[in-house]
């Protein structure tokens, strides 16, 4: 047939490559390699051309891709992986694979190898539609080899979903005609600050490899910082649908900037959990860099080659069996006919990874007390017990609660296989006794882990075992199983324990999750071990345990109870206490980023006013995360705060009611000004009109965001906070003069608001017209003489802003738009109806 045909001539091609320098491929093998969508590249050289013609035989039927002699013949090197070099950016890396010299999927990881060695500017995708197949594990096998890390710097980015994530720069503006217009949901691929964020972790990485380098080298080899200036996103007055194109526009400069910093050096770029076609172009910067992507998403478009990852074969899933439950590969037990029939099985593991994986974490605790044998024997015989087909059936409350809306199929075969595993895992059977009651405590744990620190984020471990402390204390069922525990333990009449030995139980219940594999636990740096659920089902499992627990009341409200927990759990140990100094430092960034956001989920709106307005938590969060990160976090949250009291005020009362933390936070701010000293030397004199700058631009974005939300008078007195600091700074002072003149011109003074613009664009034009609200405030200009019904003189204005975007007509697309909008918007106003339809 075809194949054979195909197979046949094309060895014979490798063996008349090695003839000499005068060899050409015959017209038979590229005939037959046309079938198969195969092109030869004009004037091939030999040795690239047996590449390719092993990644063509392995495509096809009964050839073994691990075959030495095939691999030898088509000069491929044998490759010894050494995982141990996995980028410590790389969360998904499974430590135990290094602990072995098993590698599964090795025909998978050739090819990738392959392909990433042969060519450059190469986009491979790994791809499954289901979960648990090892996409990620896949992709850390292969950027862990020592030819890429040798050849390329590795990035490892996981993308998260930015529907819901907050983001003072993509919120939708109010407009002259609309102010009160926000908070719906822009329908964007990426956010510019998201995408900001996902190259400050690019840079961040690579300089961590420029500094692996040079200590490993002791020297410097001409290698600096790799650093990127990040565009400014100058925040704009305009309608959503505007503001969105001027996102991708600031999206699109930050790409050419980092394609311009990574120029000469070779980039293996892992993004993970792609979801649409759209965010892989934003990551392929220049013709050196490569990309591996992992996707649910089937015919990912935007890759060059796709890997389909089906389920494992029987050799490979003995081996992860095996290595999973702590047993050397040559174990009889790999080689029993119930294991295999286990592994095989569609109503058991069907050569799932995550499956295979579960099943072994329990046989290696059942091996702990029983052995390895009779722990099997009893693994087998539980499986057998359990029900299939149509007696099986998904936790009763699953499709209503918060684990439906991820996309897992709780009817699904496999998905019902996996939570009756960890059922059984979770409440293990007791001597001469078969009954089995899966652990509250274990279960109501790793739920609230899921709930109060969703994924894909780590996080501390030292702040979620002080979660579980609380949740000790405030869950019944789980309070009531730990005291009985320790009653049995200690022979207590009351088994009520103390905060020591619930601290001792909290660390036993990491320690039981971490042997079961459903939590990893690592240090990435000095500053303490973070904290992660391993893979994304064990999370679904929880969550729909937690359901069919009895917690008394409904699921949301308990969601929002375990919120309140944490945050009055590190109150209690972090605040009040004063014992802050044996928090890690992970864990106070962690705090003063986003111990706020765990307040408004607790719906804890007086708490949320005291600590947003606590100058001691104010100070924090400067120190730890820098003067510009601490004011976009703390303004977003007093937005969200605000956003939390107009939703309550709602069902009450019609009457607008501004939280007074803004005045407050205001104050905060201003006290950052240094005023001490009657002659300060040239020295403070710089750093004190440094401070004014930066005390005023943080009031005069907060004075920005309360505009954008309806919120004039609050916004007009922040301005004018910001205007009395005189910053040395016209590009800031024509800011704030910009942003007063819009307020007053919706709130109806456009008198007030004439002399505001007019100032604001006269400060411009002492900067050369060069600013980057220049052409907004012209526009402001026009719409404050529309309103005082000064139409000529906008006519002509406007025609003269029409005549300079046409110059440059391509650049000024956006520009031009709006101008012809307010023309028309005027003409209409003047009757002259025919140009205004023009």
């Amino acid at each position: 047939d075809n194949s054979t045909e195909c197979r046949f001539v094309t060895l014979l091609e490798v063996l008349l490559s090695y003839s000499g320098s005068n060899w050409e491929p015959s017209d038979d093998v590229s005939r037959l390699w046309i079938r198969l969508m195969q092109r030869i590249p004009y004037q091939c050289a030999p040795i690239n051309f047996r590449r390719k013609a092993y990644r063509v035989l392995v495509s096809l039927s009964w050839v073994p891709s691990s075959h030495k002699g095939l691999l030898a013949a088509c000069s491929i090197e044998e490759r010894s992986l050494d995982p141990v070099h996995i980028p410590k950016s790389s969360q998904t890396w499974r430590s135990a694979i290094a602990e072995n010299q098993f590698v599964p999927r090795h025909d998978s990881v050739n090819q990738l190898l392959d392909r990433l060695k042969d060519e450059t500017d190469v986009c491979v995708a790994i791809a499954s539609t289901q979960s648990g197949f090892g996409k990620s594990t896949l992709a850390s096998l292969v950027v862990s080899h020592p030819s890429i890390r040798k050849s390329f710097h590795v990035v490892w980015i996981r993308l998260i979903n930015h529907e819901e994530e907050p983001d003072n720069n993509s919120e939708e503006s109010a407009t002259p005609n609309n102010p009160n217009h926000h908070n719906s949901h822009v329908d964007t691929c990426i956010t510019f600050r998201a995408y900001c964020d996902y190259v400050a972790q690019l840079q961040d990485q690579i300089n961590e490899h420029l500094q692996a380098r040079k200590k490993e080298s002791d020297t410097n080899n001409g290698e600096g910082s790799f650093e990127i200036k990040f565009p400014k996103c100058e925040r704009r007055f305009e309608e959503p649908a505007l503001r969105q194109l001027r996102e991708r526009q600031a999206i699109e400069e930050t790409k050419r900037r980092v394609a311009k910093a990574l120029y000469g050096r070779n980039v293996l770029l892992v993004l993970e959990n792609v979801t649409s076609d759209s965010q892989i172009p934003l990551f392929r910067f220049h013709d050196k860099q490569s990309l591996i992507v992992t996707t649910t998403v089937p015919d990912l478009q935007n890759v060059d080659w796709q890997v389909d990852l089906e389920r494992f074969s029987p050799e490979e899933a003995v081996d992860l069996f095996l290595l999973q439950a702590g047993l050397p590969l040559e174990h009889p037990i790999g080689q029993t006919k119930e294991l295999a029939a286990v592994l095989s099985s569609k109503d058991c593991c069907h050569y799932q990874p995550l499956l295979i994986r579960t099943m072994a974490r329990w046989c290696r605790l059942k091996s702990i007390t029983a052995g390895s044998i009779q722990g099997l024997l009893e693994v087998l015989r539980e499986i057998h017990s359990l029900p299939t087909g149509a007696d099986a059936h998904s936790p009763t409350n699953y499709h209503d609660g918060p684990a439906a809306t991820t996309g897992v199929d709780p009817d699904h075969p496999s998905t019902r296989f996996l939570f009756d595993i960890l059922s059984l895992m979770m409440g293990p059977s007791r001597r001469n006794d078969s009954h089995h009651t899966t652990s509250a405590v274990f279960v109501i744990c790793l739920a609230t882990m899921a709930v109060v620190f969703p994924a894909p984020q780590r996080v501390p471990l030292d702040v979620v075992l002080l979660l579980w402390e609380q949740i000790l204390v405030v869950e019944p069922l789980a309070a009531d199983e730990v005291a009985a525990a320790s009653k049995h333990r200690n022979g207590k009449i009351n088994g009520n324990i103390g905060a020591l030995e619930r601290r001792r139980y909290v660390g036993l219940i990491a320690q039981g999750l971490l042997h079961m594999g459903l939590i990893e636990i690592y240090e990435v740096d000095k500053n303490g071990p973070w904290i992660e659920i391993h893979h994304e089902m064990y999370a679904q499992f929880a969550l729909a345990m937690a359901q069919e627990l009895d917690l008394g009341d409904s699921f949301e409200q308990t969601c929002q109870e375990w919120h309140k927990a944490f945050v009055t759990s590190y109150f209690e140990h972090r605040i009040q206490s004063g014992t802050s100094d044996i928090a890690s430092k992970n864990s106070l960034e962690y705090a003063v980023r986003s111990l706020p956001s765990h307040i408004f989920e607790a719906n804890m709106t007086q708490m949320a006013e005291t600590i947003l307005t606590d100058a001691r938590f104010f100070e924090s969060r400067v120190d730890v995360l820098g003067w510009d990160r601490a004011m976009s976090q703390h303004i977003h949250d007093c937005m969200e705060l605000q956003s939390g009291i107009d939703e309550e005020m709602s069902v009450s009362s019609d009457t607008l009611v501004v939280s007074p933390v803004f005045s407050k936070t205001s104050t905060m701010i201003a006290s950052f000004v240094n005023n001490e000293g009657d002659e300060p030397d040239d020295e403070k004199s710089q750093e004190k009109a440094a401070d004014l700058i930066n005390v005023s631009t943080a009031l005069y974005r907060m004075a920005f965001s309360l505009a954008e939300h309806g919120y004039f008078e609050e916004a007009l007195t922040q301005f004018d906070a910001a205007q009395n600091f005189m910053p040395d700074s016209l590009d800031l002072q024509a800011c704030i003069q910009y942003g007063m003149a819009w307020v007053l011109l919706v709130s109806g003074d456009s008198r007030r608001a004439l002399r505001k613009v007019i100032g604001s664009l006269k400060l411009m034009k002492d900067l050369n017209n060069d600013h980057a609200l220049y052409m907004e405030a012209r526009q402001l200009h026009i719409d404050t003489l529309y309103e005082r019904c000064e139409y000529k003189k906008a006519i002509n204005y406007l025609e003269e802003i029409e005549a300079e975007l046409f110059e440059d007509e391509d650049k000024n697309r956006i520009e031009m738009g709006t101008v012809l909008k307010k023309k028309g918007s005027i003409f209409q106003a003047m009757g002259k109806t025919v140009e205004a339809v023009d």
